[in-house]
């Protein structure tokens, strides 16, 4: 797996005059200390990541005698298992102050201090970070868009066997800017004025809703609202319900809201009349907010209501590459995560890695140089049913790491029933080696962005592949890597690597074919001579063995402009595979 350190400039924010100076405790009252750095990094299952800000005491002294709470920032996607905020005047000694804490992994999260640490000027510098441990069997990112860049100050990171001053490392081969990404210190101390800045930060999240319905049937919406910010929302907060069919409803939850606290929403049921679909958002604002500081969340969703839905298969799809050390890791996870389900998942392993393209890649697999077609750079990398999965993937990505799937994920994405139904059908002639596909389904909504896509996809590709290894030369095996026994020294080619899932032809191109995609019926039919053998873009051939082939079908969303072309916005609606020779 190739590692990249997203990097960007600090942002510094230091609010005063006006309120108290005497340093009294006063949740209502801090200075606010902030600064965004770039630290962040690709988590590694097992690992732990540690970024820490620094304070010079001209910041601190003089604002307030207690530093009383700590905001930090960072998407977690569900692969955290312990996070600790701490204090400390030396990165390599004992810290002065610890406090463990439960991250929620969605934007902004204050903790307050169990004990708030005293300010003093004697001349050190304090440093405030964060030390976030992953799970065993997962792997997410760190980082989270917060504000504007400014000027840049010391950040540093804890990162392989010690702590490091982000600003000498910059653009090094070992830390390779790839993307601009955000991570979070804030540090609250009592006095100080926040009048001309947000006061609240309410956070709506785990929004729940009916997303398939029959028509008739009774919708509820409900969810979590967090305050994150520092000021409490005494008199409550509205939320605003706002849909694409001119319907508006806002709802009053008269709890005071304190900082850190979170509070249940839920709105009247509404009931769907015809069968649409409905994208609807939802704005929060503390009731009698009038210095108008509060920080609207907005949470957009999807509701499908139809007249009746239909049983669903994923599509699983891999980018990976032969030259890609953790890429039969990335197999073996995806493998493992659909075990007990394997009728149910179509897989396709397109090879079009970090570097772009190797021996086994077709054109219309290497849209955009790859990985590219995701906005992101890596291998190995994934996606399921190209959707943003709670969870699993960001607030605006659609991939995450196959080594971290589970069979939870699985279950979760199959329980959810589809709104287009997929039926294929093939029939292969071993004599003249013609391939005829016949696909055909049902829309129980209209679906105007709605394409047809069909591979033909092989198994069991004899070629060689990377792999990691002992410095003896012997290959980690993946049970090793999922219990952490293993050392590895070095990378050594398998000449005889099985790849399986590989696409060999597309029948639909890139992006798929038009269908008929309003609600009713839709039919399409395909004929191909299978060849001898395929050459991909680096005109290797490879041979084709027909019983090893077969054929996976989807329908997804494609819209076409210069910035939404590509699969953050191709929705996989349902999928369909046949081997052809079964």
């Amino acid at each position: 797996m190739k590692k990249f350190l997203f990097i960007s400039l600090a942002a510094l924010c230091l609010v005063l005059a006006g309120c108290k100076h005497e340093p009294v405790y006063d949740d209502n009252c801090h200075l606010k200390v902030s600064w965004s750095d770039g630290v962040t990094d690709y988590l590694e299952i097992g690992t732990t990541i540690s970024a820490a800000n620094q304070f010079p005491d001209t910041m601190l002294v003089g604002k307030g005698n207690q530093i009383v709470g700590v905001r930090v920032a960072f998407e977690t996607y569900g692969t955290v298992r312990s996070a600790e905020i701490f204090i400390t005047n030396d990165l390599e000694g004992n810290a002065l102050y610890t406090q463990t804490f439960e991250p929620k992994g969605y934007g902004l999260e204050y903790v307050k201090l169990n004990t708030p640490f005293p300010v003093k000027k004697n001349g050190d510098k304090l440093y405030v970070g964060y030390k976030v441990k992953t799970s065993s069997s997962g792997s997410g990112y760190l980082g989270y868009y917060q504000g504007k860049k400014q000027n840049q100050m010391a950040n540093y990171v804890f990162y392989g066997d010690k702590w490091r001053n982000l600003t000498d490392i910059l653009n090094t081969t070992d830390y390779p800017i790839t993307k601009k990404f955000y991570s979070v210190v804030e540090v609250y101390i009592n006095g100080g004025d926040y009048s001309k800045y947000p006061q609240y930060d309410l956070q709506i999240h785990d929004v729940d809703c009916g997303r398939f319905l029959q028509v008739g049937a009774d919708n509820r919406i409900k969810g979590l609202i967090t305050n994150s910010g520092v000021r409490t929302a005494t008199d409550g907060f509205t939320i605003t319900y706002k849909d694409n069919n001119n319907q508006n409803q806002t709802i009053t939850v008269e709890e005071q809201l304190e900082n850190g606290q979170t509070a249940e929403f839920e709105f009247p049921n509404m009931t769907p009349s015809e069968a649409k679909e409905i994208e609807f958002t939802l704005t929060a604002q503390p009731v009698n907010a009038s210095n108008s500081t509060s920080n609207n969340v907005a949470v957009d969703k999807q509701v499908f209501y139809g007249n009746y839905i239909f049983p669903r298969t994923l599509l699983f799809e891999e980018f990976t590459e032969q030259s890609c050390v953790w890429c039969p890791f990335g197999a073996a996870g995806l493998h493992e995560s659909i075990e007990g389900n394997e009728d149910k998942v179509a897989v396709l392993c397109h090879h079009t890695g970090y570097q772009g393209s190797d021996n086994l890649t077709i054109t219309e697999s290497n849209i955009n140089n790859g990985v590219g077609w995701l906005d992101h750079a890596g291998a190995p990398m994934s996606t399921l049913d190209r959707r943003i999965i709670a969870g699993w993937t960001g607030s605006t990505e659609v991939v995450f790491n196959p080594m971290g799937a589970t069979k939870n994920l699985i279950n979760k994405q199959l329980a959810i029933p589809a709104i287009v139904k997929v039926d294929l059908n093939t029939t292969y002639n071993e004599a003249s080696r013609e391939l005829t596909v016949d696909v055909s389904g049902e829309f129980a909504v209209d679906l105007p962005n709605a394409r047809l896509n069909v591979w033909l996809v092989q198994d069991s590709i004899i070629a060689p592949q990377s792999s990691p290894a002992t410095s003896a030369g012997v290959i980690i095996t993946w049970e090793q890597y999922k219990t952490g026994n293993y050392s590895v020294q070095r990378a050594v080619t398998k000449q005889d690597y099985v790849h399986n899932h590989v696409p060999r032809y597309s029948f639909t191109g890139a992006w798929g074919a038009e269908i008929s995609n309003s609600v009713g019926t839709f039919s399409k039919q395909y004929t191909y001579v299978i060849p001898e053998s395929i050459k991909g873009i680096k005109k290797t051939a490879f041979d084709c063995v027909p019983k090893n082939m077969y054929i996976v079908a989807f329908v997804a969303d494609y819209v076409d402009t210069n910035d939404r072309r590509n699969i953050l916005y191709s929705e996989v609606r349902n999928a369909a595979f046949k081997y052809i020779m079964e």
